[in-house]
């Protein structure tokens, strides 16, 4: 199968200090990185990413597509595992063990077929930390009662301990260290405030003599603050934390979940004083936030929509190959396992930045419509708010918008009048974590019927998840 490569990909700015280390590298078989893997084009680490696997009951698929996932990154050969947090839904210890059993059916012994150790890079999240506590009395009032699997709810917080060890067989403590062919993997257990530990502490004398040009991996549930989209969600102590100990690093590169944000969406990937990568979720994308068809914990009277945007197959993750010049991730989705957009291509080291909001935000192009594309408008009826008020509405339809080179992430749907006042509501395209051959083929979204009333002008303009806009398709209602 061809691989794409993203546009933005390119060779590294080099030294002529490091060029020369380089040439010597190739003339003699080895790696810049010093770590005596593979010949020249191929990558030094290898290494699978989930995270918010959220695993429920065994009458759920969630074992499938954790196995799944884990085959996948056994038959790239990948040297080890990232699961940034959140293995469990309710923190209880029969749902660890279905990961848990599910990583030795893959990888017994913690080895691949040819014998080779994979090294687990597992934490735990908010789910593990304190869900348990919070909702196991209301999930047995629910849905457990007479539930042997829920009834005996042994909470993993109850022995953090104990429990790691009986289900991964490593000891536990807040934060760890791995080496991982001669890289380093750091990582960072959910906590609370008064329990956290310095991350500066904890590495910074841990990379003594380690090199300033060879990447290293920091791995915690929450985003460093004010990196990836999704990063100003409760844990921000956590996120603060890692953000101040990692900018001293150019050459750290974080992966940090919890906020759910789909894979589909570039603004999974930053580039700062250090590089952050967010891990999705292989239970369901989150698609909070103030479109009609989004997530409504607020306004829901307010919105259009009467039910938001099915996510439930939203279960995906990522590969890393490591190179001298390069850091190369995948994005995959695990139910019709599908690659989820081009590879993204880290130059190394990090002189140049494609992954700055502001260099990808302008490297981003819009959507566009096809040309043969047509708005299709209902006739009025009576429907309803998400909160359940009689409104009158009509059906706004269109197809996707697919041309072009960028991704469709929303669209605005303006209705204009002679006197010059518009009214704008903005939906999500549907199902936009796949790949735009599961999208329905025309979208159909309920408007207002009283601001899309003869002699208005409708426009639909497609957005990419940076909000710029391709062209417009217009329909003039009752011409």
């Amino acid at each position: 199968m061809e691989r794409k490569i993203s546009c933005i990909s390119g060779a590294s700015a080099f030294t002529r200090r490091r060029f020369i280390a380089s040439a010597a590298a190739v003339a003699f078989g080895g790696r810049t990185f010093a770590v005596g893997t593979g010949g020249k084009g191929l990558p030094a680490l290898k290494f699978g990413v989930l995270s918010d696997v959220h695993v429920r009951n065994p009458e759920t698929n969630d074992r499938e597509v954790i196995e799944r996932a884990l085959t996948y990154f056994r038959d790239r050969g990948a040297d080890a595992v990232v699961i940034a947090g959140d293995l469990t839904d309710e923190g209880i210890m029969g749902q660890a063990e279905i990961v848990s059993q599910a990583w030795y059916k893959v990888f017994p012994g913690d080895k691949a077929p040819d014998g080779r150790k994979v090294e687990k890079v597992f934490i735990i999240g908010n789910h593990e930390h304190d869900a348990a506590k919070m909702r196991l009395k209301r999930i047995l009032k629910a849905q457990g009662k007479g539930n042997p699997f829920y009834e005996r709810g042994v909470a993993i917080a109850d022995d953090f301990a104990g429990n790691w060890d009986k289900l991964f067989h490593e000891p536990w403590a807040k934060q760890y260290e791995k080496d991982v062919r001669g890289f380093k993997f750091f990582a960072s257990h959910w906590v609370e405030k008064g329990e956290m530990e310095d991350v500066a502490s904890f590495i910074d004398p841990r990379l003594a003599g380690y090199g300033d040009g060879k990447p290293f991996f920091h791995v915690q549930h929450a985003h460093p603050y004010g990196t990836v989209r999704g990063s100003f969600i409760h844990g921000t102590w956590m996120g603060q934390n890692a953000f101040n100990a990692l900018s001293k690093h150019p050459n750290a590169i974080s992966f940090s979940g919890h906020s759910h944000t789909s894979l589909t969406d570039e603004r999974t990937l930053w580039q700062g004083a250090f590089t952050a990568v967010g891990t999705s979720t292989l239970r369901r994308v989150s698609l909070g936030g103030t479109e009609e068809n989004a997530a409504a914990r607020k306004d829901a009277d307010g919105r259009m929509m009467p039910a938001m945007v099915n996510t439930t197959m939203g279960r995906q993750g990522q590969f890393v190959e490591v190179y001298d010049d390069r850091v190369v991730v995948e994005r995959r989705e695990f139910v019709w396992g599908e690659l989820l957009g081009p590879d993204r291509v880290i130059p190394w080291p990090p002189v140049r930045k494609p992954f700055e909001p502001d260099a990808l935000e302008k490297a981003t192009q819009s959507p566009e419509f096809a040309a043969d594309a047509a708005v299709e408008v209902s006739a009025p009826f009576d429907g309803k708010t998400r909160g359940g008020s009689a409104v009158r509405q009509v059906t706004v339809s269109f197809p996707p918008a697919r041309g072009g080179a960028g991704r469709v992430y929303a669209y605005d749907i303006e209705a204009s009048g002679a006197g010059g006042e518009t009214v704008t509501k903005t939906y999500l395209q549907d199902r936009l974590f796949l790949t735009p051959k599961h999208w329905p083929k025309r979208n159909a979204f309920p408007f207002p019927a009283d601001v899309a009333g003869k002699g208005r002008t409708l426009r639909i303009y497609p957005k990419n998840c940076f909000g710029l806009r391709g062209r417009p398709l217009s329909f003039a209602v009752g011409a």
